[in-house]
């Protein structure tokens, strides 16, 4: 019955749930009102429903991403006080799996997601229209995404580096420093070690290949 779910709570602490109905293969919303549960079908076109991600706004209306398995499309839905506005985010490609929803201060919709097209890991913000960038394109990047936003609205995503087996950390700096070599938006003794680490590995300090 309830696959793909994601979970948040209200200042009240009552949980809400987005989740995809397996057996309909609608997307699906569930509130507690304090003694039951409140269901309500959001979309039902095609098949559609997976890899939701919840998210509140400030007045506590439910926003969600999620896919269309049908069209591979990656699609939003949020509710306007009386009705769910459905809209797709990304179309024409290959989009699978593993969508992550924050907002912003202003409540707009910040989405992480993977494009199982070029398997890379992409990140869309909206700003009247959703603005979408490629993350991450190194090798297969494509997987179990999570997204939180800082105090200054700055999106950082973890996720999974198959290629390589790793974990992952994406940063979005306030601007670019010369000596933050690992990208974190810091400079301090990780930079230096990972200075130390190719200087090693080169070990001809003034052969080019040293600096790339």
């Amino acid at each position: 019955m309830g696959e793909y779910t994601s979970l948040a709570l209200d200042s009240a602490d009552r949980p809400r749930i987005s989740y995809y109905d397996w057996t309909n293969r609608d997307l699906k919303y569930a509130s507690w009102n304090g003694s039951s549960w409140d269901i309500e079908t959001v979309d039902s076109a095609g098949e559609v429903g997976q890899c939701t991600s919840l998210a509140l706004d400030s007045a506590e209306r439910p926003r969600i991403s999620y896919l269309d398995w049908v069209n591979f499309d990656l699609k939003y839905a949020s509710w306007n006080g009386s009705s769910w506005d459905i809209g797709t985010v990304e179309s024409g490609g290959y989009v699978v799996g593993y969508t992550s929803l924050a907002l912003d201060s202003a409540d707009r919709p910040r989405i992480s997601y993977c494009d199982s097209t070029n398997f890379d890991l992409k990140y869309a913000a909206f700003n009247g229209l959703f603005d979408i960038q490629t993350v991450d394109s190194a090798g297969y990047v494509d997987e179990y995404t999570s997204l939180a936003l800082d105090s200054a609205d700055r999106p950082r995503i973890s996720y999974y580096d198959s290629t390589n087996d790793d974990l992952k950390l994406a940063v979005t700096c306030v601007r670019l420093l010369p000596g933050d070599l690992n990208g974190d938006c810091y400079v301090n003794l990780l930079d230096f070690a990972e200075l130390a680490d190719q200087w090693l590995e080169c070990n001809v300090p003034f052969d080019p290949s040293c600096m790339q």
